[in-house]
């Protein structure tokens, strides 16, 4: 097909050519525009036409494998959808998390946090590669019926999902725990919990899908232009698109959330040139950019991916599913303010949460 439509490109250039050509000869001199006019256009439509068949292989981009959308729930006969497929006698949503070596210090801390505030509510715990007496001591304290530590299982995903600079990780496990208890509260284990009245976020993403926090950078000047050729959109239109972030977000999983959001979110994370572009890197952000709404040098990975497919979801505005500032029942630890863990781990501080 593609050999086809070069053929007849490549026919019709030459068709105009010799049109040219003719005109040239025998045209009327005062009508005839320059052969350096004729050039350049001819040249303009050309490179333009290489640009445009460019961008249609990079938007169209490899899908991931079948086997994957099928163990999250995608492509199935019988879709599992918020509020008729959810886990019951449980309070929903489930809150999730995801520990590496790296998250060994906040442990302690976010668990006791969680207990506080939360006792009637799951705790899902995945380990992306604990050290045995980092598991040791989460074995010690998540020992109640109110606490799951689950083994992430790498194999059954492809191999770039290992690597968790990328935060491929996280759409899948979002999707995999989303696609079996219907609600989910994501949550990275660096922040701590500061209260636990959440009705007035919870009412409002059983009812939207969705609820996030925004942040002040715009989606364009934190995703790597080559990620937006993969979704087949333009940089521009997401220039005063507020980010939010994955690292504590809500979700149900309605229709909405599940055909257009997660499964696109899913998808690229499952693609490594689409959740991590030839020369994208998380480090070395240019901030002083002049607009800000230019591309930082920084690329957030399954952040950036989460936002694009916001922003063609939402029309370009996050005000659809932003939370406010005040309605945070969190906040990022410090290790030496927030909390104070005695040698024996059996007796944590929690500060006013203001």
């Amino acid at each position: 097909m593609e050999q086809m439509k070069t053929k007849r490109f490549a026919l019709l250039l030459a068709c105009i050519l010799c049109t040219t050509v003719v005109v040239l000869l025998y045209g009327d001199p005062s009508v005839q525009p320059s052969l350096q006019t004729i050039v350049s256009e001819t040249h303009s439509r050309i490179s333009s036409w290489k640009a445009s068949q460019v961008r249609k292989e990079v938007a169209r981009g490899p899908d991931p494998d079948e086997k994957y959308l099928k163990r999250l729930g995608f492509h199935t006969e019988k879709t599992r959808l918020y509020p008729t497929s959810r886990w019951f006698n449980i309070t929903l949503p489930v809150f999730v998390t995801a520990l590496s070596q790296s998250d060994s210090p906040y442990i302690h801390g976010f668990l006791k946090s969680f207990q506080h505030y939360f006792i009637n509510s799951l705790l899902i715990i995945y380990d992306l590669g604990l050290s045995p007496s980092d598991y040791s001591l989460i074995s010690g304290v998540c020992n109640s019926t109110n606490c799951i530590v689950r083994n992430f299982d790498f194999d059954a995903y492809p191999s770039h999902v290992q690597n968790l600079q990328l935060f491929a990780y996280r759409p899948i496990i979002i999707q995999e725990v989303l696609n079996q208890a219907g609600a989910v509260i994501m949550m990275d284990v660096q922040y701590i919990f500061t209260s636990g009245d959440i009705h007035t976020i919870i009412n409002r993403a059983e009812k939207d899908g969705i609820v996030a926090w925004p942040i002040n950078q715009p989606t364009s000047a934190l995703t790597h232009p080559r990620m937006f050729d993969y979704f087949n959109t333009k940089q521009e239109k997401f220039f005063f698109h507020r980010m939010v972030q994955p690292n504590h977000i809500v979700l149900y999983n309605r229709d909405i959330v599940h055909s257009k959001i997660m499964y696109y979110w899913v998808k690229c994370a499952l693609v490594p040139n689409c959740i991590a572009p030839i020369g994208a890197q998380n480090s070395g952000c240019r901030f002083d950019k002049k607009p800000l709404y230019r591309y930082s040098g920084c690329h957030r990975y399954d952040m950036s991916a989460l936002n694009v497919v916001l922003g063609l979801m939402f029309d370009f505005s996050s005000s659809h599913y932003s939370a406010r500032e005040e309605d945070k029942f969190f906040r990022l630890a410090d290790i030496e303010k927030d909390f104070t863990a005695e040698v024996d781990k059996n007796s944590t501080t929690f500060p006013d949460s203001n």
